[in-house]
């Protein structure tokens, strides 16, 4: 805890937050000071609180050389944000990985991070690790929606309405898929409402005639591997494809969907065309020599050259973006989002042009599902403009785990009781509900915004209903036998 004021008054108390996007190539850091006043205050629709001190990245192939670790970034961190002897009081990090145990190990180097020894290593009261995509999903929270339904022309401060959909219903699920690197997927539900409203035909939850709202950010974001399910080819030339990807990658059946959409995917697409009979002779060899030069930014090229008006570039890009937008529709059927589908990862703000419009693209791939396709319509669907989110979505974990430790009266007696109740998410990210658990740390998955010990308002008109079910039993006779 970081005293900012001589006064005692908790609104005058600050915390030191640490929030960390750790990837297999690079880890940006930020440190936040958070204000008790502050951190009890749920803020939907707005970025989680605090003032940023300092913020950094680190190239983590340069540590590694050195035989150095995550812990060695964290230390020159606080150094380089001259709080080096200042003790932190929650660490939020995203990672590139499964997560589990509130562990996790990376693939590309012989690096792994291990929360609970952290805590212990560096002094910090909380730490909590998660995918970076269930980041994502937390991030999805802190989204600033404007009139959120299209009255604003489409636009508002951190995304654009790609549809407009139905007005998005409280407290129903929401799901985030993106394209970057690779494509992720992240589903979210609110455990305040225990019945999707959306489908049988209501708002809210209703009792003795009132209104049930549901708490509006209360949710909890669950990983999948969703980038991983079948690509599906929806045309003759598309066929064509799987059967060049099913040689590339020497699979005998199917290749991932993330071959396909992804800046590595696009990549794949535009290989695929440079040989083809009908386009082979059209790529211009200035773009081929660019693109044979780029290494791992070559999806990056294709999007380049399709913007001039690259011929086989762009195709690549309409390939792209209907797969793309199949795979978002077949989420939003998994799932059934009417609280908003978003569109993350750095390939969606970049290719706003072929994403917006509704004659477009890819809402006409997004809404090609015969028969399924009035459902679709009603869901909202959002393009995320911010490139952090992520990052954004650690901070809002940080701030909920904070929020646990100050405790009902502001006071951190007891932190680790306390934060115990604040992990944000299942950790393992192939399985939500994978055997290895934190044994000590309480439930997965933050049940409440407040330390109120108030059930969920539709707790007792459940208990009521149990209670009476089992008394008109017992009257008629009818009641179970031991």
């Amino acid at each position: 805890r970081v005293s900012v004021s001589a006064s005692s008054c908790e609104k005058f108390m600050a915390h030191l937050c640490l929030v960390a996007d750790c990837g297999g190539t690079n880890s940006r850091l930020q440190l936040y000071l958070v204000r008790e006043e502050e951190a009890r205050k749920p803020s939907p629709g707005h970025r989680a609180p605090g003032k940023l001190i300092h913020e950094a990245n680190f190239a983590n192939e340069e540590y590694a050389k050195q035989g150095k670790t995550f812990v060695d970034i964290y230390r020159d961190f606080l150094g380089q944000a001259g709080k080096g002897n200042e003790s932190v009081s929650v660490a939020s990090i995203a990672v590139a990985g499964p997560v589990e145990n509130n562990r996790v190990v990376f693939t590309n180097n012989n690096w792994s991070i291990d929360g609970f020894a952290l805590e212990s290593a560096l002094a910090i009261g909380r730490v909590v690790l998660m995918n970076d995509f269930v980041a994502n999903g937390y991030g999805v929270l802190t989204l600033d929606l404007g009139a959120g339904h299209g009255d604003r022309q489409g636009e508002a401060k951190d995304v654009a309405v790609i549809q407009a959909g139905e007005q998005r219903t409280q407290g129903a699920p929401m799901a985030c898929v993106g394209a970057g690197t690779g494509l992720g997927e992240v589903y979210l539900t609110n455990p305040s409402t225990f019945c999707p409203t959306s489908l049988v035909g209501v708002k809210h939850i209703h009792f003795k005639g009132e209104p049930i709202a549901p708490i509006v950010n209360d949710y909890t974001a669950y990983p999948t591997e969703g980038g991983h399910v079948d690509f599906a080819p929806r045309s003759p030339l598309e066929f064509e494809l799987l059967q060049y990807l099913l040689s590339k990658f020497g699979q005998p059946h199917r290749v991932s969907v993330e071959r396909v959409v992804s800046g590595r995917g696009l990549a794949n697409v535009f290989e695929f065309l440079a040989q083809h009979r009908d386009f082979s002779k059209r790529v211009d060899p200035k773009m081929r020599a660019a693109f044979l030069a780029a290494g791992d930014l070559q999806g990056k090229v294709v999007a380049e050259h399709a913007s001039l008006g690259d011929h086989v570039s762009l195709k690549a890009m309409d390939i792209f973006i209907g797969a793309y937008a199949a795979e978002a529709s077949g989420a939003a059927l998994k799932y059934l989002p009417f609280g908003g589908l978003f569109l993350a990862g750095g390939l969606t703000p970049k290719n706003l042009h072929l994403i917006q419009g509704e004659g477009g693209p890819f809402l006409k791939a997004f809404l090609d599902k015969g028969r399924m396709a009035p459902l679709l319509h009603k869901i909202p669907v959002f393009a995320v403009l911010d490139e952090n989110l992520g990052q954004r979505g650690a901070h809002f974990i940080a701030i909920k785990m904070l929020r646990k430790i100050l405790g009902p009266q502001g006071s951190a007696a007891a932190p680790a009781a306390a934060a115990a109740a604040a992990a944000p998410v299942p950790q393992s990210r192939a399985n939500p509900h994978a055997k290895s658990r934190p044994s000590k740390r309480g439930p997965a998955g933050d049940r409440g915004e407040g330390p109120s010990p108030v059930p969920p308002a539709w707790v007792l008109p459940l208990a009521a209903g149990v209670a009476v079910a089992s008394l008109v039993l017992l009257r008629s006779g009818a009641a179970l036998r031991p």
